[in-house]
């Protein structure tokens, strides 16, 4: 037998957090119907380690909303949430394992990049070799040292070359597009 909790909330956000911690321990599954909506921090691993720094924490995201007035929009990565609701911050980290091996972020980093410069050819945009080389820089200066990614050791490293070398693809594959256009 599962047993499921169904939480009814409204303006309830000083006892949601207790309210579901005690849940936790009873039920297989919990369905809260809110009409706040509430925001996380999450904390983002890579092959089990915890991601403290690099611009990754706390990334905040909204994770339990009301479905009758929010809606996912964007296109090609990373869409965002759009609630009409007031969006509350609850403590507590969401844990989230999002790369089990660097193999993995950089399979993922290369259809992201695809994706990128799809969207920036739609838009129009162009990045010339010296915005190119200056951005690519840039980015790993600001990842590594500006965002602390040195605190996370070698995944901090990691991060901010895989996130350099993401940019720099998506560059290059615009540049391939624009170059297929023309001909």
């Amino acid at each position: 037998m599962t047993i499921t909790a169904i939480i009814i909330t409204k303006n309830e956000e000083a006892n949601i957090v207790r309210c579901l911690n005690s849940l936790q321990k009873v039920a297989d599954e919990i369905i809260v119907l809110i009409d706040k909506a509430f925001q996380f921090n999450r904390l983002n691993h890579i092959i089990d380690q915890p991601i403290h720094y690099s611009g990754w924490y706390p990334d905040r995201k909204v994770r339990l909303f009301p479905k009758n007035n929010s809606k996912w929009v964007g296109d090609f990565v990373h869409e965002k949430l759009h609630t009409e609701s007031n969006v509350e911050a609850l403590k507590g980290d969401l844990l989230h394992f999002t790369y089990s091996s660097i193999e993995q972020m950089a399979k993922k980093q290369q259809q992201y990049a695809e994706f990128g410069a799809q969207e920036l050819f739609n838009r129009g945009k162009h990045v010339s070799k010296i915005e190119r080389f200056l951005k690519v820089s840039y980015k790993f200066f600001s990842i590594y040292c500006l965002k602390l990614g040195f605190l996370d050791g070698s995944n901090g490293f990691k991060i901010a070359l895989m996130s350099a070398k993401y940019l720099n693809l998506k560059y290059e594959l615009l540049e391939n597009l624009e170059e297929q256009k023309a001909h």
